[in-house]
């Protein structure tokens, strides 16, 4: 994130710009192409025409046109191709633990409507 890029899953092939960036500056070591406002995404590799576009591992994606590895990747050169991958959404989503103890507390509404707060049982 120094280099004001995000990638947020090792298998994407875009990142994120957490700022604005100008053409020929360099981010997480890629070359950036040409002006990319913050918020958008920039390759990190090239991206083959067709090939799937990956942001948060996920498939967000196919790319319309090759994508050169620090290009703006957007609604010019991203689309949606035959819907016949897996996109696999939700794949890698875990279960949370269990807390050791309730963090839920007991409440009694009384009359004019407030509330007092009973402290959890140990």
């Amino acid at each position: 994130m120094a280099d004001g890029t995000i990638r947020l899953h090792p298998a994407d092939n875009v990142m994120i710009a957490l700022q604005d960036h100008a053409a020929g500056t360099r981010a997480d070591g890629v070359a950036i192409t040409g002006p990319v406002p913050r918020g958008h995404k920039i390759a990190v590799s090239d991206i083959a025409e067709g090939q799937e576009v990956i942001r948060y591992g996920q498939i967000i994606g196919q790319a319309l046109t090759a994508i050169p590895a620090g290009s703006h990747v957007h609604s010019h050169n991203l689309g949606m191709g035959p819907h016949s991958s897996d996109y696999a959404i939700g794949s890698e989503s875990r279960p949370l633990p269990r807390p050791a103890t309730s963090a839920i507390s007991r409440s009694t509404v009384r009359a004019r409507s407030i509330v007092a707060r009973v402290p959890p049982s140990p």
